[in-house]
Protein backbone atom coordinates (compact mmCIF):
# COMPACT_ATOMS: atom_id res chain seq x y z
CA UNK A 1 0.00 0.00 0.00
CA UNK A 2 1.47 3.48 -0.88
CA UNK A 3 1.05 6.18 1.71
CA UNK A 4 2.58 10.22 0.94
CA UNK A 5 4.87 10.56 3.74
CA UNK A 6 6.30 14.47 3.03
CA UNK A 7 4.78 16.87 0.04
CA UNK A 8 6.66 19.29 -0.48
CA UNK A 9 8.28 19.16 3.27
CA UNK A 10 10.76 22.00 4.20
CA UNK A 11 13.57 21.19 6.53
CA UNK A 12 15.69 24.30 7.32
CA UNK A 13 18.48 23.81 10.00
CA UNK A 14 20.82 20.44 10.30
CA UNK A 15 18.95 17.73 12.69
CA UNK A 16 16.96 14.55 12.50
CA UNK A 17 13.47 14.42 11.66
CA UNK A 18 10.80 11.82 11.29
CA UNK A 19 7.71 10.86 9.62
CA UNK A 20 4.28 10.07 10.85
CA UNK A 21 4.42 5.71 11.77
CA UNK A 22 2.95 3.52 9.26
CA UNK A 23 1.46 0.43 9.95
CA UNK A 24 3.33 -2.28 8.22
CA UNK A 25 -0.86 -4.24 8.08
CA UNK A 26 1.45 -8.00 7.06
CA UNK A 27 3.46 -6.46 4.57
CA UNK A 28 7.60 -7.49 5.01
CA UNK A 29 9.20 -5.02 2.79
CA UNK A 30 9.10 -1.64 2.09
CA UNK A 31 9.99 0.76 -0.75
CA UNK A 32 10.79 4.79 0.07
CA UNK A 33 10.56 7.09 -3.31
CA UNK A 34 11.61 10.59 -2.66
CA UNK A 35 12.51 14.03 -4.71
CA UNK A 36 14.57 16.51 -3.61
CA UNK A 37 13.11 19.78 -5.32
CA UNK A 38 15.20 22.55 -3.46
CA UNK A 39 18.52 22.59 -2.21
CA UNK A 40 20.60 25.18 -0.04
CA UNK A 41 23.95 24.78 1.32
CA UNK A 42 26.56 22.34 1.08
CA UNK A 43 25.39 19.59 3.55
CA UNK A 44 23.56 15.84 2.69
CA UNK A 45 20.37 14.70 3.35
CA UNK A 46 20.08 11.25 4.75
CA UNK A 47 16.99 8.74 4.66
CA UNK A 48 16.66 5.66 6.63
CA UNK A 49 13.72 3.40 7.17
CA UNK A 50 13.16 2.28 10.77
CA UNK A 51 10.65 -0.41 12.40
CA UNK A 52 9.45 -0.92 15.53
CA UNK A 53 6.75 -3.19 17.31
CA UNK A 54 5.31 -0.72 19.75
CA UNK A 55 6.37 3.10 18.58
CA UNK A 56 8.15 3.71 21.72
CA UNK A 57 11.50 1.97 20.56
CA UNK A 58 12.95 2.45 16.75
CA UNK A 59 15.65 0.98 15.08
CA UNK A 60 17.20 1.46 11.65
CA UNK A 61 15.14 -1.60 9.37
CA UNK A 62 18.47 -3.75 7.62
CA UNK A 63 19.21 -5.45 4.51
CA UNK A 64 21.27 -8.40 4.05
CA UNK A 65 23.65 -5.98 2.08
CA UNK A 66 23.28 -2.76 3.63
CA UNK A 67 21.30 -0.50 5.85
CA UNK A 68 18.05 0.72 4.61
CA UNK A 69 19.41 4.29 3.40
CA UNK A 70 19.98 6.54 0.99
CA UNK A 71 21.86 9.78 0.64
CA UNK A 72 21.28 12.78 -1.23
CA UNK A 73 23.33 16.08 -1.94
CA UNK A 74 22.09 17.96 -4.57
CA UNK A 75 18.71 17.85 -6.10
CA UNK A 76 17.04 14.73 -7.38
CA UNK A 77 14.95 11.61 -7.25
CA UNK A 78 15.72 7.92 -5.74
CA UNK A 79 14.38 5.32 -4.55
CA UNK A 80 15.83 2.44 -2.48
CA UNK A 81 13.68 -0.80 -0.33
CA UNK A 82 14.04 -2.90 2.32
CA UNK A 83 13.36 -6.60 2.26
CA UNK A 84 12.69 -8.75 5.89
CA UNK A 85 11.27 -5.82 7.70
CA UNK A 86 10.29 -7.33 11.02
CA UNK A 87 8.62 -4.46 12.82
CA UNK A 88 4.83 -3.81 12.98
CA UNK A 89 5.44 -0.05 12.19
CA UNK A 90 7.81 1.64 9.81
CA UNK A 91 8.92 5.56 9.68
CA UNK A 92 11.18 7.47 7.68
CA UNK A 93 13.85 8.90 9.30
CA UNK A 94 15.61 12.02 7.80
CA UNK A 95 19.20 13.36 8.60
CA UNK A 96 20.07 16.67 7.29
CA UNK A 97 23.82 17.17 7.66
CA UNK A 98 25.19 20.73 7.95
CA UNK A 99 23.86 23.92 7.22
CA UNK A 100 21.58 23.04 4.23
CA UNK A 101 18.03 23.52 3.67
CA UNK A 102 16.15 20.88 1.73
CA UNK A 103 12.26 21.13 0.34
CA UNK A 104 11.33 17.40 -0.32
CA UNK A 105 8.56 14.97 -1.10
CA UNK A 106 8.25 11.49 -0.12
CA UNK A 107 6.08 8.24 -0.50
CA UNK A 108 6.53 4.71 0.93
CA UNK A 109 4.99 1.78 -0.58
CA UNK A 110 4.80 -1.63 1.73
CA UNK A 111 4.19 -4.85 0.42
CA UNK A 112 4.37 -9.22 0.95
CA UNK A 113 7.68 -10.30 -0.64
Amino acid sequence: MYSKIADRLSLSSAGTFYSEALEMTGANAVQVDFTVMAWGGTGSLVLNIQESNDCANWSDALTTSSAGSSTLSSVGYQTFRVLNVGGQMVRVRYVLASASSVVVSAGVNTSLM
